[in-house]
């Protein structure tokens, strides 16, 4: 879940046998690249179309094997144009070894180099051994298992953590080494436990026919589903000891993705018990006034006039080119605005995505299944507005059909994004001052995983 004007929701392993199977890595192309403007292009005697030149030129990547220079005009990289979006259709086309070209301008003349794919680098940790696999899936996921360097390989617990609502790779290299999921994996690890984690459909190294915002809520789970049973094939790790950890999304997916494979318990992280409609009216009514300091009382009169076209949408798979003929258009500039839509993507998913999250019963669906769950909640999250009371709904819920197996807490002066922030006023502050990034770094808060250590140790030691 993310802010455009809401907030949403060691030593590398490689291992010889048949636990570890191979799936190529996406190219590093390695060239920062920065506009092309009539002045530059002038300076260099250029008179193309092309709208981009070389800024910078990265050691060991495939730019450098290429020999990109620093100050070439890049018209097309792999065949590909260099523009808007080029870079996930190069990574559909390559992968680390092949054969690639790139045709640039230089010294007044347009050259075309040829050279090798270099993949991009892969994780790397002090405290874990990391499998780098994938799971069949419409083609294929990754899946990356880290093992804590410190334990026998043999009866690991694992915690299967499942990532929130954008379509974004899992892989924590580069700028995210000190990220706070980061932090939570690691710490995790060192705690003793194995943590596996699966790529969404098109996704890092993922090869699928289908990419992530193109397919619906189901289709996800499923790819996610899949990840589990293959999780449970490993001989490393107790199959009888998986725990799900779920953050924002992931949490709400995480009883469907357990539900007749079995996992030992479910942890979950930042996320509401309602409908994707009550959700969104919600950022209408709770989440805008705060952020961007909108009259609760005028959302309150405005909120009437948008209810039947997100009703109509999300319960009725009403399409939104429809609705946009069909309702004023201040109304639907107005949702449009405030949920990203683009004309293709509305809060960076699908339509159809969200039309099928909105039929997922979270509260029947951990009934149904009866399994552990402990539910978190930051008390200074913008993102899971009403979040206190979603966990205690979901703990009561599952109590009321197996008692003793619902559990929650509210970790205080926590947000969204796992890090200690103050109150809810401050994390607006944070918010405002485009801060998030950096106190999810220099912030995460330890607790959760204290918290969840303890609360496992005492679901495994129930034997």
């Amino acid at each position: 879940m993310k802010k455009t004007i809401l907030v949403l929701f060691g030593i590398l392993l490689f291992i010889g046998n048949s636990d570890a199977q191979e799936l190529g890595r996406r190219p590093n192309l390695g060239v920062s690249l920065q506009p092309l403007t009539p002045q530059i292009s002038k300076e260099l005697s250029y008179q193309g179309n092309a709208k981009t030149f070389v800024k910078e030129v990265h050691k060991n990547t495939t730019g450098a094997n290429l020999k990109i220079q620093e100050k070439d005009i890049l018209i097309d990289y792999g065949g590909v144009p260099v523009g808007s979006g080029f870079y996930n259709l190069i990574k559909d086309k390559y992968r680390e070894g092949d054969k690639i070209t790139a045709t640039v301008f230089r010294n007044g003349k347009v050259k075309k180099l040829k050279g090798k794919v270099v993949g991009t680098i892969k994780e790397s940790s002090i405290y874990a051994d990391i499998i780098y696999d994938y799971v069949d899936f419409e083609g294929k996921l990754r899946s990356i298992l880290y093992l804590p360097k410190d334990k026998l390989h043999k009866d690991l617990p694992v915690i299967y953590y499942v990532q929130g609502f954008s379509c974004a790779s899992i892989e924590q290299i580069n700028n995210y080494k000190n990220s706070s999921v980061n932090q939570l994996i690691e710490g995790f690890i060192k705690k003793g436990y194995a943590v596996y984690r699966v790529e969404k459909l098109g996704m890092g190294d993922s090869m699928n026919n289908k990419h992530c915002v193109e397919v619906d809520a189901k289709t996800e789970i499923d790819g996610f589903r899949e990840g589990l049973k293959r999780l449970k094939e490993y001989k490393y790790i107790n199959s009888n000891n998986i725990f799900i950890w779920g953050h924002s999304l992931g949490a709400m997916q995480a009883p469907f993705i357990a539900r007749d494979i079995g996992v030992r318990g479910i942890i979950g992280y930042g996320y509401v018990a309602k409908s994707w409609y009550d959700y969104i009216i919600d950022i209408f009514t709770v989440q805008l006034p705060i952020i961007e300091n909108i009259s609760y009382g005028g959302m309150q009169e405005k909120i009437n006039s948008l209810r039947m076209p997100l009703y109509e949408f999300l319960y009725e798979d009403e399409s939104l080119k429809t609705l946009i003929d069909k309702y004023p258009v201040e109304d639907m500039e107005f949702i449009f605005k405030a949920l990203g839509y683009n004309g293709q993507t509305i809060m960076g998913r699908n339509p159809i995505f969200l039309q099928s999250l909105n039929k997922m019963n979270l509260l029947k669906e951990h009934q149904e299944i009866k399994i552990p769950t402990l539910s978190l909640y930051g008390a200074s999250d913008l993102a899971a507005i009403g979040g206190g009371f979603s966990v205690k709904l979901i703990a009561n819920a599952i109590n009321q059909v197996a008692p003793g197996k619902g559990f929650y807490k509210i970790i205080p002066e926590t947000n969204h994004h796992l890090s200690k922030v103050g109150s809810i006023e401050d994390n607006v502050k944070v918010l405002n001052a485009k801060q998030t990034w950096q106190n999810a770094q220099e912030n995460f808060n330890e607790d959760i995983i204290v918290i969840t250590d303890e609360w496992i140790k005492k679901q495994i030691m129930m034997d």
